[in-house]
């Protein structure tokens, strides 16, 4: 069965702006405690609330997370929490490079998949990452 979304705000009203301020300040509070950029919780929030398509809500969640990250980072540097060049070098410079290479085949499948499937596919890495959130041991 397709997930239909409740879009029960409009995104160019004033409750569409107002609400769109709050879930903000709540996602990105949220996203900075746990030291992600958010898409996870950006992209169920554009499709349920604004009822967003997929493809809609993964590019708006991608320019926000810019604005997220880039302010973390700040932040994060500031209080010397970032990690040492080397592990970034060895981490996050090939898996970057490699998303690069990833974006492309991804952006052309997004523009021609159904927004069904799409779902689909979020659906299953959220309830993955769900899973594996609720079966770490501290």
């Amino acid at each position: 069965m397709p997930v239909v979304p409740v879009g029960f705000i409009g995104g160019e009203s004033w409750a569409g702006l107002w609400s769109g301020m709050a879930l903000g300040v709540i996602i990105g509070a949220i996203a900075a405690l746990l030291g992600v950029a958010g898409g996870e919780f950006l992209l169920p929030t554009l499709i349920l609330v604004y009822g967003a398509s997929p493809t809609t809500a993964g590019t708006a969640s991608l320019a926000i997370s810019i604005v997220a990250v880039t302010a973390g980072l700040v932040r994060y540097r500031a209080m010397k929490m970032l990690p040492s060049r080397g592990e970034l070098h060895r981490i996050a410079l090939p898996m970057g490079l490699a998303s690069i290479v990833g974006a492309i085949p991804g952006g052309v499948l997004a523009s021609v998949a159904p927004d069904t499937t799409l779902k689909l596919i979020l659906r299953a890495i959220l309830i993955a990452a769900a899973a594996k959130t609720l079966r770490h041991k501290p």
